[in-house]
């Protein structure tokens, strides 16, 4: 079957030459000269389309910016490539910033255009057959689509087995996980030891020696060699948890390490390394170098691929599946221990009520209800009475009051750069957006959601679909 590509561009030459080389790779091009024809594309579903193709310089009185902004809010995981006469780094920083997934010149000729969006367009067979692989043997639960692609990334990271690997993402979203899917999957590096470290659990006194490792004599108390992290992983994956919590002094060190591929124990002879570094952390590096709390040349090596894991919010339908997942491994566990145990299950109303919860410990919190409910529930019915009382209190108590800058953080990444020569409608319908945003993570229950901004529910589903965000069901809800 043809791919529908979505490409929104004035220029009806420019509509007309990528249609003809998309053609030849078996790709159908739906043209969106303007706004309207866009937003008419979109009332049969954005999700027909396999990516979009959008012209950064757009003049109809919004932005190449917004319109991404736009598609992405639609489908997080839509492949969206920007096209411009003039590629700068600032248009790549901007475009980056609000997911872009490549930025081509409308220079290319047809072999390199072609060639640059291929992966875009058509899945990779290998791929896909490592996600189906890893999903089976480490028990990578969900099907959503921020999930899948984000096995996607993993499975193309394995590709490439020498590249340092950050992983990104709030508590409890599987950092260590898919750490070690990594090292598991990575042909050259499979056959090794994976080296996984906490470093906050960590002594920082003590760090060094532990990652370098320290001659017999060294320092006062080195009554014996030490074999360190860096030699001990010899060619396999050294998974380097919580990052951001690495001394100054020490980072300096470790950047070396990584340039140079090799290091020295602490009075000892020059080694070199031929493992696979791994990072992760739940901090915002970027925020921490631009304010001296991390090396920015060192936040460059680490992140030489970055793969940020998704919250539970942003993959609600993943929650179910979850649920069932741990109920069925602790209640097997359980029952294998004691033939008396009565198998449970859950009343229906705590799945309504955990799909609308904020979870803020991810996976973690999942873990935990099924745990609790366990434990508490004398009978055969797990019921919202059994769940863990602060996640119930959490989601019934109206949260406080966002903070300014975050709300001004939403509002610089909805803003695209030239913000001062946004018409009133663009603007109006950008500070809607970013109000509806952090009113839904405030209340996550649209039903509370609705009333706190003081209209109907139907009203907020409305807005919703209007201004292109996620949770727009026609005025109908199955989890309410």
């Amino acid at each position: 079957m043809d791919k529908k590509i979505l490409v929104v561009e004035q220029s009806e030459k420019d509509c007309e030459r990528f249609g003809k080389w998309l053609g030849r790779e078996d790709c159908v091009t739906i043209p969106c000269p303007s706004s309207a024809a866009l937003e008419n594309a979109l009332r049969n579903g954005v999700r027909q389309f396999t990516a979009a193709i959008v012209c950064w310089e757009f003049f109809d009185g919004t932005t190449g910016a917004a319109l991404l902004t736009r598609l992405k809010g639609l489908r997080p995981e839509l492949p969206i490539i920007i096209s411009s006469a003039h590629i700068t780094r600032e248009l790549i920083k901007n475009a980056r910033a609000r997911g872009a997934d490549n930025c081509i010149s409308k220079s290319l000729n047809e072999d390199d255009f072609r060639a640059s969006l291929r992966p875009f367009f058509h899945s990779d067979p290998d791929v896909e057959k490592t996600v189906e692989r890893m999903k089976e043997r480490l028990n990578l639960i969900g099907n959503s689509h921020a999930w899948m692609g984000t096995l996607r990334e993993v499975a193309r990271v394995v590709q490439r087995p020498d590249d340092c690997v950050l992983i990104s993402g709030e508590t409890g979203t599987g950092k260590e996980l898919i750490a070690r899917a990594i090292h598991d999957f990575t042909e050259k590096r499979r056959q090794h030891k994976c080296v996984p470290v906490n470093l906050t659990e960590r002594a920082k006194e003590m760090l060094e020696s532990e990652l370098f490792g320290h001659e017999k004599g060294a320092f006062t108390g080195a009554d014996k060699q030490h074999i360190g992290w860096l030699e001990e992983v010899e060619t396999g994956t050294l998974f380097l948890d919580e990052i951001g919590e690495l001394p100054l002094e020490l980072q300096a060190k470790l950047l070396r390490v990584i340039q140079e591929k090799e290091f020295r124990r602490l009075g000892g002879p020059v080694i070199p390394f031929r493992g696979r570094f791994v990072f992760a952390t739940n901090r915002n590096l970027t925020r921490a170098a631009t304010e001296g709390r991390f090396r920015e040349d060192l936040l460059y090596r680490i992140a030489q691929v970055r793969i940020v894991l998704p919250p539970l919010r942003e993959r609600r339908e993943d929650i179910v599946l979850l649920l069932n997942h741990f109920l069925h491994k602790y209640q097997n566990s359980r029952l294998h221990d004691n033939s008396h145990q009565t198998e449970k299950r859950f009343d229906p109303d705590v799945y309504r009520e955990i799909g609308q919860m904020p979870l803020r410990g991810n996976v973690r919190d999942i873990q935990r209800i099924v745990l609790e409910g366990l434990a508490k529930s004398r009978g055969e019915i797990i019921s919202l009475f059994h769940l863990p009382e602060d996640l119930l209190t959490d989601a019934a108590q109206p949260p406080s009051a966002l903070p300014p800058q975050r709300i001004l953080d939403e509002l610089g990444r909805e803003l695209p750069q030239d913000w001062g020569e946004l018409k009133y409608e663009d603007a109006e319908r950008i500070f809607n957006r970013v109000y509806l945003k952090l009113l839904l993570d405030r209340h996550p229950n649209k039903s509370e959601a609705a009333t706190s901004a003081g209209f109907t529910r139907k009203t907020l589903y409305n807005l919703l679909g209007k201004y292109g965000l996620p949770g727009a069901t026609n005025g109908e809800d199955q989890n309410e």
